[in-house]
């Protein structure tokens, strides 16, 4: 059976707390021929044979102690309301995953108890630790980015600079460039008319320093991208200048909800965050500097990607 670094990653979350006491025995998770094994040993062999899902939970261990330190320095919390409300809409998602495909006549307690081996109480705690986290980490990344000058910009992505310098004549002659983005892009942003979720000046973008380099309804490009297997170019647009603004998380909790109940967090916007972070604050995972950014426990409900 193929270990994946998400269900690695929900069976750690049923981990006693970090700030449970230090001589608090490991739980036993194995029983077998006389011989007991305990979480430590399990992720042990697991980083052994499984490594690249080991490595990315630790990953996510080192994000979201990042994540929770800037929240207890920004003072980002969630209400109770909405974890109950998130925990509730988990757990009864589950339960109907259950009832497809074993039944309306299974018990759910049972359920749990053979096929997660745990409790209807310890996983709920779980759920509710994971819910909460990812909702504060959405709250965090959109504070942090109405703390911040971003640009907005649409972009159109060919494969070859002479289609780009085409593209950048007939939208500089007065076509649409939403309507060209959407038939000629190869982003996913095409959808949208090339439009991008608003970036700051640590997003690694071969279109950062031109961006903010030019005005409000001015267009750039071609612009080459090495950076993925295929070279690709770019043509932009800027759309928008969003001015940092500095209050207090409070004063502005309502509206950042909105803002997340019209739009979730998409991976374009959280990465960038998580990588911004990341300088902020080091980690070091098996005693090494991690060459890539730092993950931590993602949003729900976090869509495509839009680059």
């Amino acid at each position: 059976m193929k270990i994946t670094a998400a269900a690695l990653w929900g069976a750690l979350l049923a981990a006693p707390p970090q700030d449970a006491p230090a001589s608090r025995p490991a739980p036993v998770v194995v029983r077998a021929a006389g011989q007991t094994f305990t979480k430590e040993d399990a992720f042990d062999s697991i980083l052994f044979h499984h490594r690249d899902a080991a490595i990315e939970v630790l990953r996510k261990l080192a994000g979201d102690a990042i994540a929770r330190a800037e929240c207890e320095r920004l003072q980002v919390s969630v209400p109770a309301a909405e974890v109950d409300e998130g925990v509730q809409a988990a757990i009864g998602a589950l339960r109907e995953r259950v009832e497809l495909e074993f039944g309306k006549d299974t018990n759910f307690d049972d359920f749990l108890e053979r096929d997660l081996l745990t409790t209807r109480a310890d996983y709920e705690a779980s759920v509710r630790r994971f819910v909460e986290a990812s909702r504060r980490t959405a709250y965090l990344v959109r504070y942090d980015q109405m703390r911040t000058e971003r640009i907005v910009a649409r972009h159109i992505v060919v494969a070859d600079r002479a289609k780009a310098e085409q593209i950048l004549a007939d939208l500089r002659a007065g076509a649409d460039f939403s309507v060209l983005a959407k038939q000629q892009s190869l982003a996913p942003s095409k959808s949208d008319g090339g439009k991008l979720p608003p970036f700051d000046r640590e997003f690694t973008h071969p279109l950062v320093a031109p961006a903010f380099g030019a005005a409000v309804g001015e267009l750039g490009g071609p612009i080459e991208d090495l950076r993925g297997p295929v070279p690709v170019v770019h043509i932009f647009q800027v759309l928008e200048r969003l001015a940092p603004r500095e209050e207090p998380f409070e004063a502005v909790r309502a509206e950042l909800a909105r803002g997340l109940k019209e739009r979730p967090i998409d991976r374009f916007e959280f990465d960038a965050y998580v990588r911004k972070q990341s300088k902020r604050y080091p980690a070091e995972i098996l005693g090494r500097r991690p060459p890539e950014p730092l993950a931590a426990s993602r949003p729900a409900a976090v869509s495509a990607p839009s680059k």
